[in-house]
């Protein structure tokens, strides 16, 4: 697995001697449990801080899936073998850690279409669980803004939070976050790793619109949230040297998975594989976006980027990798 380079300024290599290295476990996760994501990447990088690390990132998922559910390990077990993901505010909460100022109104959950019922089936379980809206029953043009990336969208009420359960367009459901409106929410959870498209931008509360035609209501909400939206592209004059803040050039074909975007496993050695009948499960996504715009004449807008699958392996221990594709 290739760390990605996002890290905290104040990250530094570490002399092997220093006292700080001699903390008891309980201390050293303590003081992990207030880092940031960067730094919590850049400590990785440091064998004597990786194995804590990697505990403190799963006890996080872990307390995330706690707020909405009695049974963290089944839910998770149920993204494993639907290949679910979550997305929206909630990935992003994650991404940024406490204390954030605000919370999730709700839970974002994608499934393809093969996998939407058993997934639905599975929230409809959670104690107290309704379906306050789906929509099949509501007019055509209720969803109309939606509805070229989603099939389907039932919401559901439970004893411990709201889901908005969402069907994919494609058969991977990271279609729909490829085609999400703003940077900001181009990120997933998995049950075995989280991805975010856009790391420098989301790590610094920024992020870019795809379109300057967006529904106040998201744009209100993030922005209430101290967030700051630019929207890329436009004609080209000269070398955009936005291309260099965004470490991704807004008008290169982009993929998840490529060399800009951020991959992290999420491994925890309280579930053990013996104890999940699940097989291995890929999710290839094949899946491109572009911010806007025609190329600028940078560099940075001509770098060949593949075509890459994020892939999930359940065999002797969970794995998140990166797996090259031929682009057909």
């Amino acid at each position: 697995m290739r760390f990605t380079p996002f890290v905290s300024r104040s990250i530094q290599y570490f002399d092997i001697e220093h006292p700080i290295h001699q903390l008891p476990l309980e201390v050293r996760s303590l003081i992990l449990r207030y880092c940031d994501m960067p730094t919590l990447l850049g400590l990785c990088h440091d064998k004597n801080w990786r194995d804590s690390t990697l505990q403190e990132v799963a006890a996080s998922f872990r307390l995330l899936l706690a707020t909405f559910t009695p049974d963290p390990a089944a839910f998770r077990h149920m993204m494993r073998r639907t290949n679910t993901i979550i997305s929206g505010s909630t990935a992003l909460y994650f991404l940024l850690r406490s204390p954030c100022t605000w919370t999730p109104g709700d839970t974002d959950i994608l499934v393809s279409p093969a996998h939407f019922d058993t997934a639905l089936e599975f929230i409809m379980a959670l104690p107290g669980a309704t379906i306050t809206h789906d929509s099949h029953n509501a007019p055509p043009e209720t969803y109309e803004a939606i509805r070229p990336n989603f099939q389907r969208l039932v919401k559901v009420t439970t004893l411990m939070a709201k889901f908005d359960v969402m069907m994919s367009r494609e058969a991977s459901p990271y279609h729909s976050v490829a085609h999400y409106w703003t940077t900001l929410v181009m990120n997933a959870l998995t049950a075995d790793f989280f991805v975010c498209a856009y790391p420098s931008l989301t790590f610094s509360h920024r992020g870019a619109m795809k379109s300057r035609h967006v529904l106040p209501a998201p744009f209100e909400k993030y922005t209430n949230r101290g967030f700051q939206f630019f929207t890329p592209g436009g004609p080209p004059t000269k070398p955009d040297q936005s291309c260099a803040r965004l470490i991704a050039c807004s008008r290169r074909q982009r993929y998840f998975g490529d060399d800009n975007c951020l991959v992290f496993p999420i491994i925890d050695d309280s579930v053990s594989p013996a104890d999940d009948d699940t097989e291995t499960l890929e999710s290839s996504i094949t899946t491109a976006w572009q911010l806007g715009g025609k190329p600028c004449g940078n560099t940075a807008c001509f770098i060949p980027t593949p075509r890459v699958a994020l892939t999930m392996t359940v065999n002797g221990g969970w794995q998140a990798g990166l797996q090259a594709v031929q682009d057909q």
